[in-house]
Parts: C-alpha cells; sequence; structure tokens
C-alpha cells in the first residue's frame, strides 16, 4: 500500500450559520440575504449560482454506514465522528454536521424559490425557460440529499407512514409539516419531470458547475431508481449515457497511478473537462480532513473494511487480498495505513484568508454525479427489471474503465450471469457472532428487500453494489444502499458489545438538528 500520507494540514475557521429558533419559517424559507429585486436574466444568472448547497451530507452519511470501523481506543476521534459512528445525535455546529447540512440545503431551496418567483414575474420565454429547469432542480436536488440523510429509504409498502422532508415551493411561505416521504418524493418528481423539458445548456459558460443535461438526466435517473420507477431510472440513464457509456465514464482512471502524488490524483479526478464528471459543486467540509488526520483516527476505512469488503476483498478481478493480484485501478491508489486509508478522491482544498494565521476555509470539491455511477444506476435498473443482458453489458463497462487487463496472477474478467452467480456462490456470507460478539468480514451481505429477486438477479445485484461501494467510496452514497437494500451491518466497537444496524432500522433516517426539533418540527422516531 502507498504510504504517502498527508500529515500536515493547516487549521481552519469553521464557517457557523447562525440562526435563531423561533418556528420552522426561519429555517425553510427565510432568504439567506437582503437581495435586490430580481428582474433580469442577468440576475437570475447570478443569483442561481448560489442555489447549490455549500455543505454536505457524506460526512453525516458515511460514518453511518459500513465503509468504517474502530481502530481501538488508543486513536484519536472527533466528538461528531464518534457520534454519528454510534447512530446518536449530533449536537456540533461546524460545516459537517446537521444543523450545517440543514440550514445549507434549505438556503439553497430559498434562493431557487426566489429565481422562481423572478421567473414568473419576468415571464417565461427562451431565456428563462433553462433558468427554471436549473432552479427546479435545485430545489428537488436539496430536498433529495436532505430525504437520504434525514428519512428512511423509500419503499412502496411504508412510503405514506414514513416522515419526508417539508417543501416549501414560494418564498415567505411557511411549510410547518414534514409531510409523508410518499408526498416529498411526490414533489421531487414533479420539480425533475417540470425541469427536463425546458433544458437547454446554451446559456452555460462553464456547464460542470450547473444542472447541465448531463447532470439533470444522471440526477433523474437516480432518484428514480431510489423511487424503484426501474424503467424510468433505465430509460434517463440511457439519455446520458446511449449505446456507448464508455464516452461519459472515467476512462482517464488508467493514468492516475502514474501521477504520483495525491494532490495530483485528487486535481484530476476533479477536471471540469473530465467527461465523467457532469456536476461539480465546492463544499464547506472537513471530509478530505477525516481520511488523513491523527485527530480521526479511530474510526476509519481500516484493513478490515478495505482487505475483506472494498478495494481489495475478493471479487471477479481480484486474486487474494492486495493490490499485488487485483486488477482494479483503484487497488493501485489507495493511500495510508493500515488503520486510515483512502483513494485521494476527496482531498481538502484548503482555501487561506489569512496569510498571516494560515487560517481559512477547509473544502472539499464534490462530484455527486458521474458517468460511472450512472451507468451503474442502468444496471441496477435493469437487474430488477429482469433485463440481464442489458445489465451484464454496463457491469462489464464498469469492468473495462476500472480494471487494467492484467495484474500479477489476475486477468480482467469478461462477466457473464452464470459465472457471476458461481462466484457469488463461492464467497462466504458476512455473518456476526453473537455470543462470541465477533464480525466475519466479507463483500457479500444479505438483501432484506419486498423486491422479489431470482438467483441470478441476486449475484448481479451483489456485483452491481460491490461496485457502487468502490464508486462512491467517502461520497456517502454507500448508506442509502445499505437502507435501500435491508442490508444489515456492524459496527464494531473497542471493549464494548458491536452495534447492530438491522434492515428498516429507524436509525436509519439521522436524527433533525435540535435547533429544527425545538423549532416544531417532528423529530425521526428512535
Amino acid at each position: 500500500m502507498n504510504k504517502n500520507i498527508i500529515t500536515s494540514i493547516k487549521s481552519f475557521i469553521i464557517m457557523a450559520l447562525a440562526t435563531t429558533a423561533v418556528s420552522c419559517n426561519d429555517y425553510l424559507d427565510k432568504l439567506p440575504d437582503d437581495r435586490a429585486e430580481i428582474n433580469t436574466v442577468e440576475k437570475l444568472e447570478k443569483l442561481l449560482v448560489s442555489a447549490y448547497p455549500t455543505h454536505n451530507i457524506a460526512f453525516l452519511t458515511e460514518y453511518s454506514s459500513d465503509n468504517v470501523s474502530d481502530n481501538g481506543v488508543q486513536y484519536g476521534y472527533q466528538y461528531n465522528q464518534n457520534q454519528v459512528y454510534r447512530f446518536l445525535p449530533d449536537e456540533n455546529t461546524s460545516n459537517d454536521d446537521p444543523k450545517a447540512v440543514w440550514n445549507a440545503h434549505y438556503m439553497s431551496i430559498a434562493t431557487a424559490n426566489d429565481a422562481l418567483a423572478a421567473i414568473d414575474k419576468i415571464g417565461l420565454n427562451d431565456q428563462t425557460k433553462p433558468l427554471k429547469a436549473e432552479a427546479l432542480l435545485c430545489r428537488a436536488y436539496a430536498i433529495f440529499s436532505l430525504t437520504n440523510c434525514f428519512c428512511m429509504a423509500y419503499d412502496e409498502a411504508t412510503a405514506n407512514k414514513r416522515l419526508g422532508m417539508p417543501y416549501p415551493k414560494a418564498p415567505g411561505v411557511t411549510v410547518n409539516s414534514r409531510g409523508t416521504l410518499a408526498e416529498t418524493y411526490k414533489n421531487i418528481d414533479e420539480d425533475i419531470e417540470a425541469a427536463l423539458p425546458l433544458l437547454n445548456d446554451g446559456y452555460l459558460k462553464r456547464p460542470a458547475y450547473h444542472f447541465n443535461s448531463h447532470a439533470a438526466y444522471a440526477f433523474a435517473a437516480r432518484f428514480n431508481l431510489y423511487y424503484h420507477k426501474w424503467e424510468k431510472a433505465a430509460n434517463y440513464a440511457t439519455k446520458v449515457l446511449g449505446d456507448n457509456p464508455r464516452k461519459s465514464m472515467r476512462t482517464s482512471i488508467a493514468t492516475y497511478p502514474d501521477l504520483g502524488s495525491t494532490k495530483a490524483i485528487a486535481t484530476a479526478y476533479i477536471n471540469s473537462s473530465e467527461p465523467a464528471n457532469f456536476l461539480i459543486i465546492p463544499r464547506y467540509s472537513v471530509m478530505g480532513r477525516t481520511l488523513t488526520s491523527s485527530s480521526f483516527k479511530r474510526y476509519s476505512h481500516n484493513t478490515n473494511i478495505f482487505s475483506k469488503e472494498t478495494i481489495f476483498a475478493r471479487a471477479p478481478w481480484t486474486v487474494g487480498s492486495s493490490s499485488s493480484n487485483n486488477c482494479l485501478y483503484e487497488a493501485s491508489l489507495l493511500y495510508g495505513s493500515s488503520q486510515m486509508a483512502r483513494i485521494p478522491f476527496t482531498d481538502e482544498f484548503f482555501e487561506v484568508t489569512n496569510q498571516v494565521t494560515q487560517t481559512g476555509f477547509a473544502h472539499v470539491i464534490d462530484v455527486p454525479f458521474t458517468g460511472d455511477e450512472t451507468c451503474l444506476v442502468r444496471a441496477e435498473a435493469n437487474i430488477v427489471l429482469n433485463k440481464l443482458d442489458e445489465a451484464v453489458k454496463d457491469l462489464n463497462e464498469f469492468v473495462l474503465v476500472h480494471c487494467k487487463p492484467s495484474a500479477g496472477t489476475a486477468v480482467r474478467p469478461t462477466l457473464t450471469v452464470e459465472n457471476l452467480k458461481a462466484f457469488w456462490d463461492g464467497i462466504p456470507m458476512f455473518s456476526y457472532d453473537t455470543k462470541e460478539d465477533k464480525i466475519e468480514y466479507s463483500p457479500k451481505k444479505a438483501l432484506h428487500t419486498s423486491i422479489t429477486l431470482s438467483e441470478e438477479q441476486t449475484a448481479l445485484m451483489y456485483t452491481v453494489l460491490q461496485m457502487r461501494r468502490i464508486e462512491t467510496l467517502w461520497k456517502g452514497m454507500r448508506f442509502q444502499d445499505l437502507k435501500r437494500w435491508g442490508i444489515e451491518f456492524y459496527h464494531a466497537l473497542d471493549g464494548e458489545r458491536t452495534l447492530v444496524f438491522k434492515p428498516n432500522d429507524l436509525r436509519g433516517a439521522i436524527q433533525l438538528p435540535s435547533d429544527v426539533i425545538d423549532a416544531g418540527l417532528e423529530a425521526n422516531p428512535r
């Protein structure tokens, strides 16, 4: 494993979003600033720059997932990291915590609503149509992100009983109820469907930083996958990928192992000219720091996880549990130690605002929609639709992009339904011995879902979920996959009983900020 670890990172100023809790309205529909009247297309374009959430759910959802484990009490940790790992309320107010995440997303929604109200006054024309599309997509995306954090996963059988998210649709209109998850998904769906016919990338000067057509259809594909609208998910993914998905995938990853430094790899990953990067959003976050600093070392992506479940785990493209006989390019991009290893796709970019004190803001550059993940969205949808040949075709596209032809004794595979079933039949199921309090790690984890899958479909689903786990590592998306497919997992604790996360576990809905609950919104049940 590479030993190139970033060990020294400058101090930073936490960006606090100060609010006073007097009613839900303060959180849900108050504009971030007192803006002048938005009455021209130019002003609208400038306004929509601030309609993208400046904070991310990744810290909260990643440390809730099975991508991290406990290295032991001898290692340092942060309060919020400890709380999230233990599925406890996080009362911190820094950039990655519930309060900042909540406020940032509702600020984005307020901005989108302000833009939509201005468009109504200006009138819908060729210039304002794509701006309306962008505003609708920003609103839908912000709510969708919040549901992935603060709500349970969507399921038709329970969505009318689960809590949703407040969905303000106009400036100054108070929304004091969360409604149901079914209502929230319906609102997101309506915004997306209203936006798609209005798309036109012609006005975008820097398309990768806006909801361009590729990003919009990738978002629509993922949302409909989570919404169990399988045909729509596959069709929207095809709008982006066509019959040749590789042209929109990260074929450049083959060059990453030769770049020589983590910063060079991180910079290449977020390059706006990279065809796979459909949308790029800068975020205020210490997520990059959590992967390198000893202050976060207790709970991390350690050897139990990366050697047995993620990058080095048994898979069709590897022999053994190491980088030497592993065709996966990511296996040559793992930096760190046995306690803390990461692929430097989520590195810190530090903005120095005071040269004397060397203080400023910690950032990560988030790429929430990529061609590679969209290819896996289509594969997953086609598995459920029992279009296995089409699904396998996309799985092989992922292998061709992410695997070198050979590595030691390992050879890049050509996947088939038959060899995937045989492979997963030979992998032991992840298990936990309650009596001995012992975890047997494995990438194969049972699915507990109302969706009926054959043995062949299940084998393909194990494959696509493993690919998604690798593709979305440290992006916070694994937690939603665990919730969506009812996967039981465990958080080991040094000197304490292991924490068990069961299918449909209510802790899958991370608790709302206490200020929001005090202001009158219903808390997530426990």
